[in-house]
């Protein structure tokens, strides 16, 4: 259908039995398999299943596996795995609270749930960043975070999707078994967007 890449979640059933070898020998049969370049996605908070620095390491060295996304809140980790960042293999931030940074140490760019909503503020955050703009990306960061820490974070999908509405573009329900954002929810959303400046 056209898609440049394939972003392929971590196995997560078994979670004892998911070590190092087993995430590798997954992803690698995958990637050998595809027809198209594999992103590897760690976030174990939906999963509850945390890849390790170095199965992503190993990973990385594959011809096939282009990236990660890590949606990890581990600042260390996030260190670590800047270090990988190369032109065949990218780290992609995936939590708004470490794009800022990892922006800093050297990630590629960021595949991030609040960008269904806030896309040109979190690509300005890039262009800035590319330009050697600090203060302007740290400020329109700043005036975005909340968005992420107190909508995107707390309510999830039927959050993201409220919010896409309120902005006029479609959200429309979640799949169920989600519920759509209450009343409630909706209002204090179009509050938060006020004072993001989104609306």
């Amino acid at each position: 259908m056209g898609a440049d890449a394939a972003l392929v979640l971590t196995p997560n059933y078994y979670k004892p039995q998911l070590t190092d070898d087993v995430f590798q020998g997954h992803f690698e049969s995958v990637a050998n398999r595809s027809p198209i370049p594999v992103i590897l996605y760690n976030v174990p908070v939906f999963t509850g299943v945390d890849m390790s620095a170095q199965a992503i390491r190993k990973l990385s060295e594959h011809e096939n596996i282009i990236g990660v996304k890590d949606s990890t809140a581990n600042f260390a980790k996030l260190v670590e795995l800047t270090q990988l960042s190369r032109k065949t293999f990218s780290l992609m931030i995936g939590n708004f609270g470490n794009y800022f940074s990892g922006l800093f140490l050297g990630a590629a760019g960021a595949i991030l749930a609040v960008a269904n909503f806030a896309a040109k503020d979190c690509l300005e955050i890039y262009r800035c960043f590319q330009n050697k703009s600090f203060e302007p990306a740290r400020s329109i960061y700043l005036r975005i975070l909340p968005l992420a820490t107190k909508v995107v974070g707390p309510f999830g999908a039927p959050a993201i999707k409220a919010a896409m509405d309120l902005l006029g573009l479609f959200g429309g329900a979640p799949r169920a078994p989600l519920l759509p954002a209450d009343a409630r929810l909706v209002t204090e959303i179009e509050q938060r967007l006020r004072a993001a400046e989104l609306l």
